[in-house]
């Protein structure tokens, strides 16, 4: 199986932070493979869907509120990329699916 390294991925709904002139929509989010720094910072959440939450912000340099409000399919999406680095069971990623 070959592994990619970066995705784009897209937003089945785009997310708006903000109201006004102010207000900035997201439509997509730039991922890589994670690093050992940012596997670290991922397991300090309390659940994995945090630990989810905590990659995207770090690795997609989007507010954390934008990986809050992103939908389940997208989560998922982003879950399984980067679950996608993992070794098996005893990988430092294990457990974010």
């Amino acid at each position: 199986m070959s592994i990619v390294d970066t995705l784009t991925l897209e937003f089945r709904t785009p997310i708006t932070i903000g109201k006004g002139d102010g207000a900035v929509t997201y439509t997509h989010v730039d991922l890589r493979e994670p690093l050992a720094g940012d596997l670290e910072k991922a397991q300090r959440a309390d659940t994995p869907v945090g630990s989810v939450i905590n990659l995207v912000t770090e690795i997609g340099a989007v507010p954390r509120l934008v990986a809050q409000k992103m939908c389940g399919r997208d989560i998922a999406e982003a879950s399984k990329f980067f679950n996608s680095f993992s070794d098996g069971p005893e990988a430092a990623a294990d457990g974010l699916s």
